[in-house]
């Protein structure tokens, strides 16, 4: 009998934590299920009427607790004023926080605008209240005219007006300090 009672409070006990921590797991879970989630949508994005952007996702995934919407294989096609696209934006990842409607894009992020110029880094920020996208890694931009590359970069979000903060000459060269406008 007393051998009976010891497996007795043996199992329970074992019942109690595996219930805990299947309790626990599930909590883990329900924080990475989005309370939104499709594949293969574009998103238009308008102020006052006016087009400003197109966004297309392969996959989207938004997070209202987080308040953030993550985005897989990103193309981001930006508009100005007069409702003409200016430049094309494509990257594996994007974030989007959902209160200030702010930008990352990660992972071979590629900008280009219409005159061809084009920009390429791992990491990029776009200020929705700006406009202005930045990095502080390392940007390689090509023009028809010249190759440019250096760490860390500000610029309008049609790449007309960019500043990149320590250019590199070359490979060997030591960083220099100058702005293209």
């Amino acid at each position: 009998m007393r051998f009976f009672v010891i497996i007795l409070i043996a199992l329970l006990c074992f019942a109690c934590s595996s219930d805990e921590s299947a309790n626990e797991s599930a909590d883990k879970n329900s924080e990475r299920i989005p309370t939104q989630e499709s594949w293969n949508s574009d998103y238009r994005v308008t102020e006052d009427g006016l087009l400003k952007a197109i966004m297309f996702a392969r996959h989207t995934r938004k997070y209202s607790d987080k308040k953030e919407t993550l985005m897989d294989t990103l193309k981001v096609d930006f508009y100005d004023e007069h409702g003409i696209k200016t430049t094309t934006l494509t990257s594996y990842f994007g974030k989007i926080n959902d209160q200030n409607k702010n930008m990352v894009a990660r992972d071979s992020v590629v900008a280009i605008n219409e005159d061809g110029t084009m920009l390429e880094t791992e990491e990029l920020h776009w200020n929705n209240r700006t406009r202005k996208i930045t990095t502080e890694k390392f940007v390689t931009i090509t023009t028809k005219d010249e190759i440019i590359k250096g760490y860390g970069l500000e610029s309008d979000q049609n790449l007309k007006n960019y500043k990149i903060f320590e250019p590199v000459i070359n490979a060997d060269a030591k960083k220099v300090k100058s702005e293209k406008k």
